[in-house]
């Protein structure tokens, strides 16, 4: 049995050697550039004549690879050039080899209010420890199950009930604050940062809907939720953009936007196992209809 084991591996390493010889003796820059002209022929070939997708119109570039959209998405260029390129092809073009652009909001509608039309795997890179989210879920089971959970809270009803809240945490709040900021100045002039405190305001507004929850960012001036969210979007869009950035070691590079994410994360588990407690007390008390009204409900 030894003998066997030992004679295959002497023939394969013999072969191999041959292999090498053969390889050598041709040029493996040769070997290559024929490997990626017949490859490109292929591409050409089927994104011309074999493509489901080859009679709708778009760029010649964008039929044979996706690292162009890829491109576009990292540079921050996907919305810029979708918008110019609709222009010129068509409210629906080629975006990628197996993938188009639509620019009709009808047809954007359609889309979205349907399960029928699934995300694509790009969207696994915004799933949050390995679960599908509103945003990301691509299994039409539960998108309608989402649906049907969270569509009461983004109805002109619900937001009717809440446009106290919303006032309160957004207009009047950016109005206190100035005003404060004015009273405090030397001649009534003061100078306001409207980018940083309208986007306090409207964390606020999202953490009392969501949540239940008041951030006061903006009574406090304070930029951690801000903070968080920013670095979520750029980890998530690195994730969804360069797949590579996934796996060890290249993933180490994207610790110093991960923490914020745990943070949040962390931040998300803690309100929640507090409404559960809220809830059992409630039902225990005989007041459960007393429950909130947040999409945390929901």
């Amino acid at each position: 049995m030894a003998i066997s084991t030992r004679l295959v591996r002497i023939l394969w390493l013999d072969y191999l050697s041959q292999l090498h010889a053969a390889l050598s003796g041709i040029g493996y820059g040769k070997i290559f550039a024929t490997y990626a002209s017949v490859h490109l022929v292929y591409r050409v070939v089927y994104a011309l004549y074999f493509s489901p997708l080859r009679n709708i119109p778009g760029p010649f570039l964008a039929r044979l690879t996706r690292k162009r959209a890829e491109v576009l998405g990292c540079v921050g260029r996907q919305a810029l050039k979708a918008r110019e390129e609709s222009e010129i092809y068509g409210d629906v073009y080629i975006y990628q080899p197996n993938a188009v652009s639509i620019s009709n909001i009808a047809d954007i509608r359609t889309i979205f209010g349907s399960h029928t039309f699934r995300k694509g795997d790009f969207y696994k890179g915004i799933d949050i420890l390995g679960q599908q989210n509103i945003v990301s879920t691509r299994d039409p089971q539960l998108a309608t199950m989402k649906r049907r959970q969270m569509g009461p809270y983004f109805n002109q009803a619900y937001l009717g009930k809440m446009e106290g809240t919303i006032t309160r945490l957004g207009i009047l709040a950016l109005k206190e604050k100035w005003d404060k900021l004015i009273d405090a100045s030397t001649g009534g002039v003061a100078e306001v940062n409207y980018h940083k405190d309208i986007q306090y305001a409207t964390f606020d507004t999202i953490g009392a809907l969501v949540l239940g929850k008041d951030f006061d960012s903006l009574k406090n001036d304070d930029p951690t939720i801000t903070r968080w969210l920013s670095s979520m979007f750029t980890f998530f869009g690195i994730k969804s953009f360069l797949p590579l950035f996934t796996t060890f070691p290249f993933s180490l590079l994207l610790r110093s936007l991960e923490r914020p994410f745990n943070d949040c994360i962390e931040y998300g588990l803690m309100r929640l196992a507090e409404r559960r407690g809220f809830l059992e007390s409630l039902s225990k008390s005989g007041a459960a209809g007393e429950r909130p009204v947040d999409l945390l409900q929901a």
